[in-house]
């Protein structure tokens, strides 16, 4: 008799390769920085330094703002880069912004 498959059972089963991949991703990721120049960066007017942010081609930046205090940012408060997940397999800099900002809750 076939064993019925669950969303339980699917979870289970999938989770530890789920984890394990996501973390090797990070590891990979650590230290290897978003390149301003990048497609992807320039689309979203990324800076590693926010104070350096042409306010007048991008409206929604204000002082203050920062990759640390953004709700994309998966770096811990003390770090100087972490990730971001609007940027796979690379880090931006705490210091950094982008104009898909969010405030942290």
């Amino acid at each position: 008799m076939p064993t019925r498959l669950t969303r339980r059972t699917l979870l289970l089963q999938t989770a530890p390769s789920l984890l394990g991949g996501a973390l090797c991703g990070h590891v990979a990721a650590a230290g290897k920085l978003l390149d301003e120049q990048s497609p992807e960066a320039k689309a979203l007017g990324y800076k590693g330094d926010a104070s350096k942010v042409d306010a007048k081609t991008w409206p929604k930046w204000r002082p203050g703002r920062t990759c640390a205090n953004c709700l994309l940012y998966v770096g811990l408060p003390a770090d100087t880069q972490g990730g971001c997940t609007l940027f796979y397999g690379v880090e931006v800099k705490a210091a950094g912004w982008c104009d898909l900002w969010e405030p942290k809750p």
